[in-house]
């Protein structure tokens, strides 16, 4: 437990992660960028391929509470500060739409890396083994994800 003012151990660690080479690497090459960080919560940016009338990033507010323990992510609309509307989720073919499906809820995403979306599917552990979260790595193991999903060519843009 954190003294009083001092930040918690998985403050420190998800603080750690995000000055280390593997996020910096990504915020580089201009996959994703830190919009902001208010302890349990971090709102990074995720580029997305051109599409027309759509962004070209998209920004998830995470959940980190228990880092390096799985995050959520869930879709955020920064210039009102609030979860996005349905709406303007990514859309395009059947995996993109399984992701990022309001649907089934708007809190987070549908893939084994959510803390959220790994309960009560035990079967995501060996069948989607590749993408489970691993607590040994960090942030930007979900970061990828969602950015080959925003950048593959079943990507069409926002929902409309």
């Amino acid at each position: 437990m954190a003294e009083a003012g001092q930040p918690s151990a998985p403050e420190r660690l998800f603080s750690s992660d995000l000055q280390a080479g593997p996020f910096s690497a990504g915020a580089d090459r201009g996959w994703w960028r830190l919009q902001a960080v208010t302890f349990p919560h971090a709102v990074i940016e995720i580029a997305a391929a051109p599409r027309a009338a759509s962004p070209d990033w998209f920004a998830l507010r995470f959940d980190v509470h228990n880092y390096p323990e799985a995050p959520s992510g869930q879709p955020w609309d920064v210039v009102v500060s609030a979860p996005l509307a349905p709406a303007l989720w990514p859309g395009g073919n059947e995996r993109v739409q399984r992701v990022f499906n309001p649907g089934w809820n708007t809190d987070a995403l549908y893939l084994p890396m959510d803390r959220v979306a790994l309960q009560g599917h035990d079967g995501w552990l060996t069948r989607y083994a590749c993408h489970v979260w691993d607590p040994g790595k960090d942030i930007t193991q979900y970061l990828r994800l969602v950015h080959e999903l925003l950048n593959e060519e079943g990507y069409t843009g926002v929902r409309g």
